[in-house]
């Protein structure tokens, strides 16, 4: 998660932020949404990557050696997610 104000970027995320789409959801995002996003990715932390583990068969250990395998979570849409916001929105935009 970023800190609020500051934005990363991910290849997949076509519509950032600022994008059509995200104008059109964001004043459907409740105000303490970044703060329970953050809360959720540090709860479900341990069980994504042990389900990542059984589901694909790779061990983010090598003996004693432990790697650290960051993920984070980014603003914006993917690009099909995004496209059909703009596809079957209900809201007039400009």
């Amino acid at each position: 998660m970023t800190n609020k104000g500051e934005q990363q970027s991910f290849a997949g995320a076509v519509h950032d932020a600022n994008s059509p789409a995200s104008k059109i959801v964001k004043p459907l995002i409740p105000p303490d949404a970044q703060e329970r996003i953050e809360r959720a990715v540090k709860q479900a932390n341990a069980s994504l990557r042990e389900q990542i583990c059984v589901e694909t068969g790779l061990r983010l250990s090598d003996g004693a050696e432990g790697f650290v395998i960051p993920f984070r979570v980014c603003e914006g849409f993917t690009s099909p997610f995004g496209d059909s916001i703009m596809r079957y929105s209900d809201v007039r935009h400009p």
